[in-house]
């Protein structure tokens, strides 16, 4: 075990405070990288690091956060040396451990933005080998607001420290620390349980962490919801001390080292092994916090148990799903078994027409997606992973990946958001040494097959025996009981009439005797039968019966889901009946006993999709199809945009701010919404940017993190307004001139280090000074508020994606 790892398990550990805006009280030059002083005053970088080693800090973490090795040609010498020093303050104190820092890249990976996964993969395994070759005991990642993103880094670091000569039997641990916000969602919508559900489930995490964002009081229930999910890993906290305000130049935070330590006491009751400080934290912060949280009994990082009944989490990017206590349904219509039109979808590489099937069993009422490819002709890898990428731009539940090929698995495992469910390992030795490693290698949860070399048992007896060698299996490989489903088998009843009650008992002593979660693939069981609806709803019914705990089924199928409800309902699974109630109070009998679509009143079912719903569902070539047609049919391309495209793009901000849709889906119906817009503009006569539709965007001088300008970006074209993007590490001179030769009447700048908002400061004056009040300016970042933007003599505050759409309404309309 690694020496910090015991010393978690022996006492509680404290980790730094903020290196950035220390920097900044010494000296640091406004909206230059912090970075750069390990190579400029290694001196003041190394004095900070003392600082926090007396004030009793046992991590301090290199100065290598938050610039982006693209735009650094010399960032291995910046890593290098980031370490050296904070290695050689760790000698010269006499303890401590040294950690090498790293966070996001600064770009969004695609498909929302333009880095591609594996590029961010590389760049976290060169960062980490650099950081390994210089000494660090461990790695920090943090502040971290993608779950795809942390992945990436998570895959990169790990091959660094394979490859590196610590990799042995104390491998330097990896912490992973996040910023979620008051709601306990990441930017790309991920929430604390699906985020820890992958996290927990991949090997290589030791440590789970919140960090930024906030003071402490605010995110204590955000450190509950991670200390209660974290399986047994210890949980850091790492808050700032408050929110910052610009003062006579200077940023300034509140929270003052007692407050602070107050409420950091109060953290480490909430389930916190480590403490330390972010954002304008400094070393009084962290000696105050040591003085608090010493007397406070600790209690070590406890493995939580693992039954087989113990709920499953699964999840994609922004919705999570937990199998077990309650039965969740798998849809089982992403498969070219028996479906023609799929079929021809996967060879012709249709991804929209998999994706509308997939957002159609979404709305119909499945919890988790089966994605199945298996097409002789095909490439399953490459076409598995296609198609699940395709369904995660537009859909955030958890997929459910089905393949018989491990090569199809690890090749979708490893760009897929979230925790997903691998269909299928077996009793099969070959299966189990080749399906556990991936499992744990990437996080998933697996359906167990109750077969093995010799076939299916034709009892309930065999089929037990096959599942307790696969738990046996899991146990080796590191796989928790409660990640397996067991599928007892479903035969076709026209075949062998006594297989169905073989595969029910089955299910009933997997739960009963076993203590094991179960799934079953239910429509087999009526192949070969007429009016196959009618037997598969009675055998879901008899199966739930008997605990199963996951049912596949085609959730199209009215017959079948309302069966599903049903049960739910008669067995104690639905709350105040309130699932059954909201579907089914207005259904017609006949329509349930026919299986047809239930009859709601003033609900149609359309042919095909409009403009708007294309936009809605984020759709992109059906959105440019349904704009074409309106065209072709005489509509004007400008009332087009008015009565489509405007309407679409403001139900989907409607339900964006409400929680109902995240990120991705909301840059995807953008995304959607630019196609049309681009079909409208195709038919109007050419015109030059129009200033009053033109607006400028930048990220400040000496930041080099975009993602959140960039969101804005695509938002407002997708409304029709003409961005001039500046890009990032933009000088207030370059802003000057792109507003003169545009012509633009509003800027939106952006920061999300607390040293560059000074620079973002400069930029306004300059534009102040330059046009007066003809420019207006709005500012957002991770680090503005409403307050330091009129302290900055900013316009307005968009926090987000559809706040600049409200500005930039407001202002030029």
């Amino acid at each position: 075990m690694h020496p910090l790892m015991k010393l978690i398990a022996s006492r509680r550990v404290v980790f730094d405070g903020s290196m950035g805006a220390t920097l900044q009280a010494m000296g640091l030059p406004d909206g230059m990288q912090p970075a750069l002083w390990n190579l400029e005053q290694p001196d003041r970088v190394k004095a900070v690091h003392r600082g926090y080693l007396d004030a009793g800090a046992d991590v301090v973490l290199s100065n290598t956060f938050g610039f982006n090795p693209d735009e650094f040609p010399q960032w291995e010498t910046l890593v290098r040396e980031g370490v050296r020093l904070a290695r050689e303050a760790v000698r010269e104190a006499g303890h401590g451990f040294a950690a090498l820092d790293l966070t996001s890249l600064g770009t969004l990976l695609a498909p929302w933005g333009g880095r591609e996964f594996e590029d961010a993969v590389d760049w976290y395994e060169k960062l980490a080998a650099a950081g390994i070759g210089a000494g660090c005991d461990l790695i920090m990642l943090e502040t971290m607001t993608c779950l795809r993103e942390i992945k990436a880094a998570i895959l990169g670091i790990r091959e660094a420290k394979q490859k590196s000569e610590k990799g042995g039997d104390a491998p330097l641990p990896l912490v992973v620390s996040m910023a979620f916000d008051l709601s306990g969602r990441l930017l790309t919508g991920s929430d604390i349980e699906g985020a820890a559900a992958m996290l927990t489930a991949m090997e290589g995490v030791d440590i789970l962490g919140l960090n930024c964002h906030r003071e402490p009081r605010p995110l204590l229930p955000n450190l509950k919801r991670l200390a209660a999910c974290a399986k047994g890993k210890p949980v850091l906290f790492k808050p700032n001390a408050g929110i910052p305000e610009l003062i006579d130049g200077r940023t300034v935070f509140h929270t003052d080292p007692e407050e602070f330590a107050v409420d950091m006491r109060e953290a480490v009751a909430c389930g916190a092994h480590i403490v330390g400080g972010c954002c304008g934290t400094t070393d009084a912060h962290i000696a105050a916090l040591v003085r608090a949280v010493n007397p406070v009994p600790y209690a070590p990082p406890a493995e939580q148990a693992d039954g087989g009944l113990a709920p499953c989490v699964v999840s994609g990017h922004s919705q999570t799903v937990t199998v077990g206590p309650h039965p969740v349904l798998i849809g089982e219509r992403l498969n070219p078994t028996g479906k023609p039109a799929m079929k021809k979808a996967l060879r012709d590489g249709d991804m929209d027409f998999i994706k509308q099937e997939a957002n159609r069993q979404i709305e119909a009422g499945a919890d988790i997606l089966d994605v199945n490819v298996g097409l002789p002709e095909l490439d399953e890898a490459a076409a598995l992973k296609a198609v699940t990428e395709a369904v995660q731009t537009v859909l955030p539940a958890p997929l459910q990946l089905d393949s018989a090929s491990p090569e199809a698995l690890e090749a979708a495992l490893r760009v897929y958001v979230g925790k997903p469910v691998v269909n299928s390992v077996s009793g099969k030795k070959s299966v189990m040494d080749a399906v556990f490693p991936l499992a744990t290698k990437y996080g998933a949860a697996l359906v167990a097959l109750c077969l093995d070399e010799d076939g299916i048992p034709e009892t309930a007896d065999g089929r037990i025996e096959i599942a307790r060698r696969i738990i046996a299996g899991a146990e080796r490989y590191g796989v928790r009981k409660s990640d397996l489903l067991f599928d007892a088998l479903t035969m076709a009843a026209a075949a062998d009439p006594a297989a169905p009650s073989v595969t029910l008992e089955t299910v009933r002593r997997l739960r009963e005797e076993l203590q094991v979660k179960t799934v079953l693939g239910v429509s087999n069981v009526s192949f070969g039968l007429p009016s196959r609806s009618m037997i598969t709803a009675a055998f879901l019914t008899m199966a739930l019966g008997r605990g199963l705990s996951a049912a596949i089924i085609n959730p199209l199928d009215h017959q079948v889901l309302s069966a599903y409800y049903a049960a739910r309902a008669a067995l104690g699974h639905d709350e105040g009946f309130s699932q059954f109630i909201g579907k089914y109070a207005s259904v017609t009998l006949e329509a349930v006993d026919t299986g047809r679509e239930p009859a709601r009143a003033g609900q149609g079912q359309p042919e095909s999709m409009n403009l708007t719903d294309t936009i809605v569902a984020g759709m992109e070539n059906p959105a440019a199809a349904a704009a074409s047609a309106l065209i072709a049919g005489g509509v004007e391309p400008l009332s087009m945009i008015e009565d489509y495209v405007i309407p679409a793009l403001t139900e989907v901000g409607s339900r964006y701010e409400s929680g109902k849709i995240f990120l991705p889906q909301l840059m995807q119906s953008a995304a959607a919404a630019k196609r049309a817009i681009a079909v409208a503009t195709a038919h109007m006569p050419a015109a030059e940017p129009r200033p009053e539709k033109t607006i400028v965007l930048a990220t400040v001088e000496g930041d080099v993190h975009d993602i959140g300008k960039n969101i804005v970006a695509t938002m407002l074209q997708s409304y029709g307004y003409h961005v001039a993007d500046l890009g990032k590490n933009v000088l207030p001179a370059e802003v000057a001139d792109a507003l003169r030769a545009s012509g633009a009447k509003l800027l939106g700048l952006s920061a999300l280090m607390t040293t560059t908002v000074p620079a973002m400061r400069q930029t306004i004056a300059l534009v102040r000074r330059e046009f007066a009040d003809a420019v207006t300016v709005m500012v957002g970042g991770a680090v503005l508020t409403p307050t330091l933007a009129r302290e900055i003599g900013a316009d307005y505050y968009a926090a987000d994606a559809m706040a600049s759409v409200r500005v930039a309404k407001e202002v030029l309309e």
